[in-house]
């Protein structure tokens, strides 16, 4: 019989990982327990204090580029950036889901503030429970039918 001793633990873990992350969708509310999409929400925030309200003056939408039409997601950025600056009616203006989207990019930065045997132990309970990907679908969904709705009668911010 032929053994296979493991030195490392990182190594023994890669295909129980690989497995694991490859066998749930990207959207289970339980991605976003993780440090590094937290990051990149702190990131978001901060960033939103420190840009205009009005954008960039150029958009990087590719529909609203190409078909002169607004995306789903159009106005996002800049709803998130008025929430930041205390202005609710010009974000509602812009994209009435930039609430949503700024409350879970705060409660995802806050699992920074979770010490990570607690984290862990949520996202785990969070992988079992069948109602995981519940919430970021209904939200995809209500984006989607609001960004069809907008593209086809042209509502623009």
């Amino acid at each position: 019989m032929h053994a296979h001793f493991c030195f490392s633990s990182y190594s023994c873990n890669i295909p129980r990982i690989m497995s694991e992350q490859s066998s749930r969708p990207l959207w289970r509310l339980s991605t976003f327990l993780e440090a590094r999409v937290a990051w990149l929400c702190v990131l978001a925030i901060v960033a939103s204090f420190f840009l205009p309200e009005r954008g960039l003056g150029f958009s990087f939408c590719l529909t609203r580029s190409l078909l002169g039409r607004p995306c789903p997601m159009c106005g996002l950025t800049r709803s998130v950036t008025c929430i930041s600056h205390l202005h609710f009616e010009k974000a509602m203006h812009y994209h009435p889901l930039g609430f949503i989207i700024y409350v879970g990019l705060v409660v995802s930065s806050l699992v920074l503030l979770t010490p990570a045997c607690k984290r862990e132990r949520l996202r785990t309970w969070l992988r079992m429970s069948s109602l995981d990907w519940i919430p970021p679908t209904l939200f995809l969904s209500v984006l989607f039918v609001f960004g069809l709705w907008r593209f086809i009668w042209g509502v623009c911010p």
